[in-house]
């Protein structure tokens, strides 16, 4: 876990963290690395009092899923760099991707709430 992937890679690591989904991998990956601590935090609630082990390995995992997805961009860029990208690469790829969606999401905002008065837009409104 956590070793670099041979060169021959190093294209589908970029593509891997740069795809409109990339964050679902990054969070079953930090699943499987949490896995075992799960799973020895398990173990004493068979042989012993249940109920804190229980609640030992679930506050582990709430706190380590909290922590994944607040830093899988960092762990994202340092994926890149590790397949031999500069720092910033993923972030960039990911920004020009979504940039058509982002300005097309702006020019909607603008129509609707930047527009002028409303007295030109036709809506309903309710009495009561």
């Amino acid at each position: 876990m956590g070793g670099a992937l041979p060169p021959r890679f190093r294209e589908w690591v970029l593509h891997d963290l740069t795809v409109r989904t990339w964050r679902v991998p990054a969070v079953v990956r930090s699943l499987v690395q949490m896995a075992p601590r799960g799973a020895g935090g398990a173990v004493p609630a068979v042989r012993g009092p249940g109920c804190g082990s229980w609640a030992g390995a679930g506050r582990d995992g709430t706190v380590g899923m909290i922590y994944a997805v607040a830093f899988a961009e960092a762990a994202a860029e340092h994926r890149v760099r590790k397949a031999g990208y500069p720092s910033g690469t993923a972030q960039a790829v990911r920004d020009e991707l979504g940039a058509g969606a982002r300005e097309a999401a702006a020019a909607r905002y603008a129509a609707r709430w930047r527009a002028g008065p409303p007295s030109d837009r036709s809506t309903p409104r309710s009495s009561g």
